[in-house]
């Protein structure tokens, strides 16, 4: 899957990390709105996003902005547990397998 970068907590990533971010969100953006163009960095790419609690804005803008890259993206629910997509009975670290093994970008927002 080539290089992977685990971010945790906002202490994981450095300021250079965060200007290159910002830099190239900007660049991105300014594509789409300016030119029309749509980047084609994550075509035939899928991303799963798994959420413990809902979050109307940052799912939307993943998911937006995946579908804006060319991508497409898988949503779990890991709430509430009767309808849950993700059973925290299992082990963790297997279900981060299965999904690391069939999709090309994992996001979560959980809660410790």
């Amino acid at each position: 899957m080539g290089n992977v970068k685990m971010i945790g907590s906002m202490l994981d990533v450095s300021i250079e990390d965060i200007e290159r971010y910002f830099k190239t969100t900007t660049t991105l953006k300014d594509w789409l709105l300016k030119d029309g163009y749509r980047p084609t960095f994550f075509t035939n790419k899928v991303m799963v996003t798994v959420w413990e609690r809902p979050s109307l804005r940052t799912r939307v803008s993943f998911e937006a902005g995946m579908a804006q890259l060319g991508g497409n993206f898988i949503t779990l629910k890991a709430f509430p547990p009767e309808t849950a997509d993700i059973i925290f009975k299992e082990d963790v670290r297997d279900q981060a397998s299965v999904l690391s093994s069939m999709c090309d970008l994992i996001m979560s927002r959980v809660y410790k």
